[in-house]
């Protein structure tokens, strides 16, 4: 390459860096948290397929977020462990659905989990599930939201112990639609 004018002098387009690795994508574990969102059906949809092409095992992950204290001692701790345990319920039911539609792919399992911090149990869950991918979508959370809370999904991607592929609502799709359709419409009626 030439440059014109006082600069004329060639430059190279080659550097010292090392060369690229290549290796084989080998994920036998693949953490796909939800939310039941039809965003989150589709992070399924991408989960499922990835888990196909490579033999992997899914496992849907729901964190429910811990119910808020009341003002009273002896309410909250009554209060809490209901709250507690018809959260756990309710998702345990709607992610058994979810799994039973996703099983008829791929081996899947599920996992529910209750805390404060949902990015912190998704974590958690990937560690402890020695996960090597993780799965998930992210929501258009902007503005005051997004400062205010943050994305759960930015804060997945900066602590987890594996690499992230992250769904985005509306995005190009590399999924076939007729696969992708059947998917989702799969899960859509399952959990209703």
């Amino acid at each position: 390459m030439k440059l014109n004018g006082r600069h004329n002098r060639k430059v190279s387009l080659v550097s010292d860096l090392p060369p690229v690795q290549v290796g084989i994508l080998n994920p036998k574990t693949i953490l796909a948290p939800v939310d039941f969102t039809d965003c989150s059906q589709k992070a399924v949809t991408y989960a499922v397929s990835l888990a196909k092409h490579f033999k992997s095992e899914v496992i849907l992950l729901h964190v429910a977020r811990l119910a808020p204290a009341t003002p009273s001692p002896e309410l909250v701790v009554l209060q809490n462990d209901i709250l507690n345990e018809q959260l756990r319920d309710d998702a345990e039911r709607q992610l058994a659905q979810w799994r039973d539609q996703v099983q008829q792919h791929v081996p899947a399992r599920m996992l529910v989990r209750i805390g404060f911090s949902i990015q912190e149990e998704i974590v958690e869950a990937a560690r402890e599930a020695d996960a090597d991918l993780i799965v998930m979508a992210t929501h258009a959370e902007t503005g005051f939201a997004h400062f205010f809370n943050g994305s759960v999904t930015e804060k997945v991607v900066h602590h987890a112990p594996c690499p992230v592929f992250v769904v985005r609502e509306r995005e190009h799709d590399f999924i076939k639609p007729a696969r992708r359709a059947r998917t989702r419409s799969t899960l859509a009626h399952s959990t209703k």
